[in-house]
């Protein structure tokens, strides 16, 4: 007969009251911890593959802008939408903004505020807006979108090229400090950009002569305008950037106050933006001015601050390259005269069509 075995009784240590609870306590702060040294560098990832893909949006803005010019019959270094040669636009600050953002991109999806009452979207459905929506964009085409797209509110890849991931709008600067908030009514600051423009890149250099009623004739001593072959620099001059890139360089000058909110580009870094420029590259560029002398040639009441804007990888002005009609009369008739003598408006192009027909 078999005889079963004793049972045996294994005896745990007792646990201490408490301990149980205290070890997942540490447990959690380790990995509170752990949790707290990884973000930096997650989001550090996380932020260098916005800017990655940001960069890479431009640079495909940057070959089709080559594209653009050597089919365009004026050569246009940057493609110029009609509503930024049409005169008469109103108000001023809807000008400034599409003029800045019209180059391409998909419709707005989202209103542009030009009032804190009125508002407009930049699409189809828009009676006003629809000037600036997708169709009419000149650049569209050939970033890959085909003609029957082209009309689409939001069309890839338009509407995926010309919006940045970290696209988080613009803060506003007053206007007693600078011109920079002109051209986004201040209901549009910290908004995404895409959203309501349809493209989170702005055109970089929009330095502008212009009559005594804005809207009427203007002059543009930066790229906008002009033929690309007659630009001697192109590796210096941008096209198209991070919209923060306008405020580094035209807003906040030389003497501005410290502000993390306005001198932090959307990548997170003091004061770099991505740029594309007219030699087809596109960089990550530190936007900090440098003072600029001009040359002798240089008309002696222009002025230097406003229409110099240089860092040491950019300049926004077309040096030695003279201006070019942007709008509206010949300059001959609303330029002051000494001007025609000097830098910027001796030997002016006129790169529009129809060209204006009087000349000094």
């Amino acid at each position: 007969m078999n005889a079963s075995p004793p049972s045996q009784t294994t005896h745990l240590p007792h646990a201490r009251p408490g301990a149980a609870a205290a070890d997942v306590l540490t447990s959690a702060a380790a990995i509170l911890a752990l949790s707290l040294l990884a973000f930096p560098a997650l989001s550090r990832v996380s932020g260098d593959r916005s800017q990655a893909v940001c960069l890479a949006n431009l640079q495909h803005i940057g070959a089709a802008m080559l594209t653009y010019s050597a089919e365009d019959s004026r050569e246009h270094a940057i493609p110029i939408h009609r509503m930024v040669i049409t005169q008469g636009v109103s108000p001023t600050a809807l000008w400034y903004t599409t003029s800045g953002f019209s180059v391409g991109g998909a419709s707005g999806t989202e209103p542009y505020r030009l009032t804190s009452s009125v508002s407009l979207y930049l699409n189809e459905s828009d009676p006003l807006g629809r000037r600036w929506a997708a169709r009419t964009r000149p650049l569209n085409r050939y970033i890959g979108a085909t003609p029957d797209a082209i009309g689409v509110d939001a069309v890839d890849p338009v509407s995926s090229v010309f919006r940045c991931p970290s696209d988080v709008g613009v803060p506003g600067i007053p206007l007693s400090q600078d011109t920079f908030a002109r051209w986004l009514v201040s209901g549009n600051w910290d908004r995404p950009l895409s959203p309501m423009l349809g493209n989170s890149y702005i055109l970089a250099g929009f330095t502008i002569f212009t009559s005594a009623f804005v809207g009427a004739n203007a002059f543009s001593i930066s790229p906008i305008a002009h033929r690309l072959s007659t630009l001697p620099n192109p590796e210096r001059l941008p096209g198209l950037a991070d919209a923060p890139f306008r405020s580094h360089t035209y807003g906040l000058g030389f003497d501005q106050v410290f502000d993390t909110k306005l001198h932090f580009g959307w990548h997170g870094d003091l004061m770099m933006d991505n740029v594309q420029f007219l030699d087809g590259s596109a960089r990550y560029t530190f936007a900090g001015r440098v003072p600029v002398q001009p040359a002798d040639d240089v008309c002696s009441d222009i002025d230097d601050t406003f229409n110099f804007v240089r860092g040491a990888y950019y300049q926004l002005d077309c040096y030695p390259t003279p201006c070019a009609r942007l709008m509206g009369s010949c300059p001959d008739l609303w330029m002051p005269p000494s001007w025609f003598d000097c830098w910027p408006v001796r030997d002016y192009e006129d790169n529009l069509s129809p060209p204006c027909d009087w000349r000094r």
